[in-house]
């Protein structure tokens, strides 16, 4: 569903870098391996898992691990295979997630079994799950996009403000459940630095993007 209204939480990339090795007169190349816009949100009473990843070797694999709590002991889930070099997005739904909250991450493994874990995302299988998982571009010029994930049919406000706290309502937004790209014109906004205000109830979630 997409709700264009009138008026991604960054596109961030995390890069990995692998030393080389050497054994005898063979030299095996250094491994990059970039993950970006890992995202986790409710559907249909699982929890849908997605991510993009590349790599210049297929040497690799994720493990997708969770926990009930930020800090506590996280259990493997699944572990999923590097498939291609380019550019590829990688899913995974968890069917008997938590009944309350559930943290995710993905731990990345090299041949060598050197390890690098994500961030950690937080799911709430209460039906108040609320995240703006996404919103690209950084720096944007008549369209900015917002991926939403809600654990819910809810209705959203988005209010924009500007450095100086001047504030512009963009009105209300219908969230659906599952992860979401909702379009957002800004052509009527001067260039400069923004911040995006998304309001349910007493939460607000907050993101900075860029006018061009």
């Amino acid at each position: 569903m997409k709700t264009l209204l009138t008026a991604g939480l960054l596109s961030l990339a995390t890069t990995f870098f692998i030393p080389a090795s050497t054994q005898a007169n063979t030299v095996t190349p250094a491994t990059t391996l970039k993950l970006r816009n890992f995202m986790a949100a409710p559907f249909n009473g699982n929890v849908k898992i997605e991510w993009i990843a590349s790599a210049n070797l297929l040497n690799g694999w994720f493990e997708i691990e969770r926990s009930s709590s930020r800090n506590g002991n996280y259990e493997k889930l699944a572990t999923v295979p590097l498939r291609k070099k380019e550019d590829t997005r990688y899913w995974y739904s968890d069917t008997d997630p938590f009944s309350g909250d559930n943290y995710y991450r993905i731990k990345l493994v090299d041949a060598n079994r050197n390890t690098t874990y994500t961030k950690t995302i937080l799911v709430k299988m209460d039906g108040t799950h609320l995240a703006v998982d996404n919103i690209f571009p950084s720096v944007a010029q008549n369209q900015l996009n917002l991926q939403i994930s809600s654990g819910e049919e809810s209705m959203v406000k988005i209010d924009i403000i500007d450095m100086s706290g001047r504030s512009f309502s963009y009105g209300s937004l219908q969230v659906i459940p599952g992860t979401t790209r909702y379009p957002l014109n800004i052509t009527a906004l001067h260039k400069g630095s923004y911040m995006m205000l998304l309001k349910k109830g007493d939460k607000i979630i907050n993101r900075r993007f860029i006018k061009q």
